[in-house]
């Protein structure tokens, strides 16, 4: 499974953080949706809940504290989303 990676327009938008030097991976970003989005989408498909409302992608949800994120799985990555 690919990790967890957020979108460049969710880092500067969404969340509100400074882009990280070029070399920084992405998934290894510490706020507390990214670090949330990691357990979910380890290697264990369990806790994952579907967000119904979207039919044209399967998104799922990602709730930590007051921050709310959608993530879908691709074949060469995962994005979460506020």
């Amino acid at each position: 499974m690919q990790p967890a990676r957020p979108t460049l327009r969710t880092l500067r938008e969404d969340l509100e953080l400074a882009l990280p030097f070029a070399r920084k991976p992405l998934d290894e970003l510490d706020h507390p949706l990214l670090v949330k989005a990691r357990e979910l989408f380890g290697d264990d498909e369990a806790g994952r809940e579907r967000i119904r409302a979207i039919d044209d992608e399967i998104l799922f949800k990602v709730k930590v504290q007051r921050w709310r994120g959608a993530v879908w799985t691709d074949k060469t990555w995962i994005c979460p989303g506020s």
